[in-house]
């Protein structure tokens, strides 16, 4: 028998609820990895409108990655 464990979550999908919720621990995660799968961000009102608020702040910018990801560049402020 053979068992294939497949597993799209990056970082910032492993994240809580509340955690997504908070601009600081999201850019964290994305510092780890800066990957979100399409399912953790188009199924996460809360995780969109923080996504959304890290790119209005100039804090990450999106970046080309393959599906089934979105991407993010964190913008490192000096």
């Amino acid at each position: 028998m053979t068992i294939h464990i497949c597993s799209t979550a990056a970082c910032v999908g492993r994240l809580t609820k509340k955690e997504m919720k908070d601009p600081e621990i999201v850019l964290a995660a994305l510092k780890q990895d800066p990957r979100i799968s399409v399912w953790d961000l188009e199924d996460n009102r809360p995780l969109q409108r923080t996504i959304e608020t890290l790119v209005k702040e100039g804090r990450i910018v999106k970046a080309d990655t393959p599906y089934p990801y979105y991407g993010f560049k964190v913008v490192e402020v000096e």
